[in-house]
């Protein structure tokens, strides 16, 4: 990802990080003429009309014989109201018309019958899947492909295969644990008082004026200000952090600036460009830094250039 100039306003798209005036051209693994207008789309190299064509696979365009019902599967071209591809194989809709859906390479009747793991399986009132099996979801709970009693009725949850009540108890990491304070909150295999306390690497810490950054507990030096950037703690009304790369930008509800990658742009002149072959610096880039250098962003004295490790 890479910012680049918008040059052509709303028009402007970009190929490989090469900036270009989608009236004109059309990307398609490379420049190409825009032959077919708004119509234009791709399938591979190849260019195709979508309105009147469709691509098969990535790699054959071929005339929609059956107009908008038109389907490929395997390279063949089917008629969607008749047949549906599944798995590569085409199969006939006339046993189960518009409720016919695909289970494998098999098909099923979708309002009698459910597809559990590739199985097919009669469908009874109240019933769902666990595994390949079916049970009856008002009086059993699926927890990891394993059917268990809703012993605790409608309050019955999965914690692994085990169940439990989450109205008093939580799950912690795989553990069943008793909620003893009025906001329990996991914090490794135990419940912590998530009124006082918050979790960091599966500790807990004291949360008052601290904030865990990258399993590393840091003081909010910059009051509610402060957002972690991986370990570091910055202040986020004069910095933006994207992926990972600190940059010194005002920043707020009416910034201009926004993230592209580890870049940030201007989305008033620039535009995000998501394929950048070669790609290496940005002329109009404010000052950034790799967030494990010097600590000064708040009075704009960051000088370093690279990326966090």
């Amino acid at each position: 990802m890479c910012p680049r100039p918008l040059k052509y306003g709303d028009y402007t798209d970009c190929c490989n990080g090469i900036v270009y005036d989608r009236r004109k051209i059309f990307c398609c693994k490379g420049f190409r003429p825009l032959r077919y207008g708004d119509s234009t789309s791709c399938c591979g190299w190849l260019l195709y009309d979508y309105t009147s064509h469709i691509c098969c696979s990535d790699r054959f365009v071929r005339r929609k014989y059956y107009g908008d019902r038109t389907g490929c599967c395997a390279g063949k071209l089917y008629d969607g109201d008749e047949s549906v591809c599944c798995d590569g194989q085409r199969r006939s809709k006339d046993k189960y018309a518009g409720n016919t859906r695909c289970c494998g390479t098999s098909v099923y009747n979708s309002q009698t019958q459910l597809c559990c793991d590739g199985k097919i399986r009669t469908a009874a009132q109240n019933t769902a899947c666990c595994g390949s099996s079916t049970y009856d979801y008002t009086s059993s709970v699926c927890c990891d492909g394993a059917v268990r009693d809703r012993v605790n009725g409608s309050a019955s949850t999965c914690c692994g295969t085990a169940v439990y009540d989450y109205r008093t108890h939580a799950c912690c990491s795989g553990q069943v644990v008793f909620k003893r304070f009025q906001y329990s909150m996991c914090c490794g295999t135990s419940v912590i008082d998530a009124d006082t306390f918050s979790c960091c690497n599966e500790r807990p810490y004291a949360s008052e004026g601290r904030m865990c950054c990258e399993g590393v507990v840091i003081d909010r030096k910059y009051g509610w200000d402060s957002r972690c950037c991986k370990a570091v703690v910055y202040d986020d009304s004069a910095g933006l952090c994207c992926d990972g790369v600190l940059h010194h930008v005002t920043n707020g509800f009416n910034s201009p600036y926004s993230c592209c990658g580890r870049h940030v742009y201007s989305y008033a002149s620039e535009f995000c460009c998501l394929e950048c072959l070669g790609f290496s610096s940005h002329a109009l880039e404010p000052t950034s830094v790799d967030v494990a250098g010097s600590d000064n962003l708040a009075n704009g004295t960051r000088e370093l250039t690279t990326e966090v490790p």
